[in-house]
């Protein structure tokens, strides 16, 4: 049986912020295939592009979904934080082709309410992937980036580990190709869930050829095997200090090394983008009313507030109601934390 041939363009929908999962996938597209970009920040589309057009919408963390007049052809989403949420995620999903999920726990939270989904873990950027200086040779033991809130794990353990080992200074928000030097300047890169999440940052710190010490990580041990150093979720700071401690005085270079071609081989998001791509190109014309597409849309319109793109897609008072609870519960939490000061060491969550 013929493989199914990939697309030779692409309309790739998101949000565009610079540090986001899209801008690498996008990259990794663009050497590939003709890309269109679609979405807010994005330079305007052309006319309306064929309805057999593939169209990949990546989530982004700017609440915005493509029309559904777009998706009468092969279409496909990716979701990236079902594990801050999954059921407006899988609602959205459901009005694609395909759905895949970045978190291997949503695998099963999308087939609890009939979403079928596939697991992709997230990657690094195949062009930030650099091996740096060896690991005896550089000059801090250790970086640690992140949102960090008074209080949190995160915070507890940066204070500890400043009290014992050269950090790394993070100034504030580093775009992503300065974020990598910084790891490549380490032995070691801290990395604390939270949620149990195989977030970005476990790909990016190997791709730096750093050791990683991480929190437990849902389907790591699938991707990652026995690279990583596991710290167990019920330990404290003591335990992260230990095992940083240990691992940048032992400076494990096969162990980076290891680390690194694993990353760089089979976990960039040139890989991902052949998954993605794969997909569209053999997806089968789709059985879904443009009503059913409609509402499924709502439900994440509706999870970010936004009335009037609830109502235009659906014109029910029930779910404007909806959109309208999220809008208030939204802004009651952003003035609370607004009171609680934070700050970041990184981008990533």
């Amino acid at each position: 049986m013929t493989a199914p041939v990939a697309p030779a363009a692409v309309e790739l929908a998101y949000a565009r912020q610079s540090w986001t999962t899209a801008v690498h996938l996008e990259a990794a597209l663009r050497r590939r295939c003709q890309v269109t970009l679609r979405g807010p920040g994005q330079p305007a589309p052309p006319a309306e592009l064929p309805a057999s057009s593939p169209v990949l919408w990546v989530e982004s963390g700017v609440g915005w979904f493509p029309p559904p007049r777009s998706l009468r052809g092969p279409s496909a989403a990716y979701l990236i934080d079902t594990h801050r949420g999954w059921r407006w995620r899988a609602s959205v999903a459901s009005a694609f082709g395909t759905a895949f999920v970045a978190q291997r726990a949503a695998v099963a939270a999308f087939a609890s309410v009939g979403v079928p989904a596939t697991w992709l873990p997230l990657a690094a950027a195949a062009e930030l992937c650099e091996p740096g200086p060896a690991l005896a040779d550089r000059p801090y033991d250790v970086a640690m980036v992140g949102h960090v809130t008074p209080g949190s794990l995160r915070a507890e353990v940066l204070a500890a580990l400043q009290r014992c080992c050269l950090v790394a200074p993070v100034p504030g928000f580093l775009p992503p190709p300065e974020m990598m030097q910084v790891y490549r300047s380490s032995r070691v890169v801290v990395n604390v869930p939270l949620s149990g999440d195989l977030n970005m940052r476990a790909f990016e710190a190997l791709g730096a050829r750093s050791t990683l010490v991480t929190g437990r990580m849902d389907g790591a041990d699938g991707v990652l095997g026995q690279l990583p150093v596991v710290v167990p979720p019920e330990a404290g700071p003591s335990a992260w200090v230990e095992a940083v401690t240990a691992a940048a005085e032992r400076a494990d270079q096969e162990r980076a090394d290891a680390g690194y071609r694993l990353v760089t081989t089979e976990h960039t998001y040139d890989q991902r983008a052949q998954v993605l791509l794969a997909a569209l190109a053999d997806q089968r014309p789709a059985q879904r009313s443009s009503a059913a597409v409609a509402g499924a849309l709502a439900g994440g319109w509706a999870r970010w507030g936004d009335v009037g793109e609830v109502w235009g897609l659906t014109r029910s008072p029930r779910r404007s109601a909806t959109a309208l609870a999220w809008r208030g519960l939204t802004a009651t939490k952003g003035l609370v934390g607004s009171r609680t000061p934070s700050r970041w060491v990184h981008r990533h969550t």
